[in-house]
């Protein structure tokens, strides 16, 4: 009978163990989400991700997103040669630190790398804003000024889990005339579905072609649109090869001006740059460098567009 006893009295306390056990995975949560780049490195995604709450939220998100391979591709979020360095909190402001390195990344792909980084880092409560630094100073922007702490609210892109809704916009896109050296503008209606940014919208409707039989067309029908970001008043835009190989029979910066004009029109930005398979080296149809910032030119609009 001792024995039974001693046996229910184990048995009651490995019961009482394993509840403990249980207790403490509890107190981790699935309620946070991992954000990155693609394998192609076009936009940004995310997955869910088990925090422990009793430890360090931010050193363990830093942990799992900065320094470990994403996904179901295994992908890194920075290049092999960026590194973390260290961060710090300031009223509100997480302030991150990375190496030299992370100042020469092309600029579409810093824009989502930065994007994954202060969508990952906002979800902790402390965190209201966050800061890029680059060996201990500020991150540059496109125009050289240093990059303020950014929002999740700070950047436009094609993520898809926006709630669905539609709301009603009046575009102004520029097209091609006959003779294919000067733009012409059509004034546009439409409804669109707020889980895409304006801008892919105004992108796609160029693709889509004029509506005004005396238009023409600016991108080759065929063209896959890769990415389209906005960030720092600055829209990029990454096409892929067929831009180029197929383009039409217009002067060379029509096409380019057509996409630009048509983004500028919107108000949201102020500048566009245009890449090849996410490649700005190359220039467009040999002539025309797309390592640039292109503002709009309205010299190239011929006067009279239709309305639609």
């Amino acid at each position: 009978m001792r024995k039974r006893a001693l046996y229910l009295c184990l048995f009651l306390l490995m019961i009482l163990l394993t509840g403990c056990t249980v207790s403490g995975e509890e107190e981790q949560t699935e309620g946070y989400q991992l954000y990155y780049v693609n394998a192609e490195k076009t936009k940004v995604i995310s997955e869910p991700v088990q925090l422990d709450e009793t430890k360090d939220l931010t050193e363990q998100m830093a942990d799992r997103l900065l320094k470990q391979p994403l996904g179901e591709g295994q992908v890194m979020l920075l290049p092999e040669q960026v590194t973390f360095l260290d961060y710090e909190m300031a009223d509100g402001v997480l302030k991150l630190n990375f190496s030299a390195a992370y100042q020469e990344l092309k600029r579409m792909e810093e824009v989502l790398i930065r994007a994954s980084i202060v969508k990952t880092f906002v979800q902790i409560p402390e965190v209201s804003s966050v800061e890029i630094l680059v060996e201990g100073s500020p991150l540059l922007d496109s125009y050289g000024e240093a990059v303020a702490p950014m929002t999740g609210e700070s950047f436009v892109e094609n993520s898809g889990k926006e709630i669905n809704a539609y709301q009603h916009v009046h575009l102004t896109l520029y097209f091609a005339n006959e003779s294919g050296n000067k733009l012409v503008r059509e004034e546009r209606s439409i409804y669109y579905s707020t889980s895409m940014p304006l801008e892919r919208v105004i992108v796609e409707q160029l693709l889509k072609g004029p509506r005004d039989e005396s238009h023409y067309p600016t991108i080759p029908a065929e063209t896959k649109i890769l990415g389209v970001t906005v960030a720092d008043g600055v829209c990029y835009v990454n096409l892929d090869q067929t831009f180029s190989d197929m383009a039409l029979n217009q002067q060379e910066e029509i096409p380019i001006y057509s996409i630009t004009n048509s983004l500028v029109e919107s108000g949201s930005v102020t500048q566009v740059q245009i890449s090849i398979n996410g490649e700005t080296k190359k220039p467009y149809r040999e002539h025309v460098s797309l390592d640039q910032l292109f503002h709009a030119r309205m010299d190239l609009v011929e006067e009279g567009g239709a309305d639609e």
